[in-house]
């Protein structure tokens, strides 16, 4: 009798460490996501930002909606910027600028597909999965330009 309670308290201290840890992986996924969300440049209105080749730059006019330009072969093409995925794949995707006139979105528009990795409220890296301008997998990293306080 003994033997079987040993293994009951064995087994009940085991599905407590579970779930304890099962829980403490659910904070964490939930804090990444507010961290995400807070860190995220689409999420900032009023916010300009650069790569640090300079060949891209944006504003965000409000939430979710950017515009700016891509510099390629000395040409400025307009592009506006769209946030795909979910906050755990978190991505987005530069546009034609004509996009936002036409309310209409044809795969020919799409000139980039990318992943985003957020470093800090004033920092990010996008990694380039589909392109017209870059190298698939190239990354670039985008500063904000305007004033800013440190996180």
């Amino acid at each position: 009798m003994k033997h079987v309670i040993r293994i009951l308290i064995a087994v009940a201290i085991l599905a407590v460490s579970v779930f304890g840890v099962a829980v403490g992986v659910r904070a964490y996924e939930f804090y990444q996501m507010n961290l995400a969300v807070e860190r995220d440049p689409l999420r900032q209105p009023g916010t300009e930002w650069k790569s640090e080749n300079g060949e891209i730059s944006f504003f965000v006019e409000e939430k979710f909606c950017a515009k700016g330009t891509i510099v390629v072969d000395n040409e400025s093409v307009g592009i506006c910027i769209i946030p795909v995925g979910s906050y755990s794949e978190r991505g987005m995707t530069i546009f034609d600028i004509g996009v936002l006139e036409d309310n209409v979105i044809d795969e020919s528009d799409k000139y980039e597909i990318c992943s985003v990795s957020y470093k800090s409220k004033n920092e990010f890296v996008i990694t380039i999965q589909r392109t017209t301008f870059f190298e698939e997998g190239q990354t670039i990293t985008f500063h904000r330009i305007d004033s800013v306080p440190e996180e």
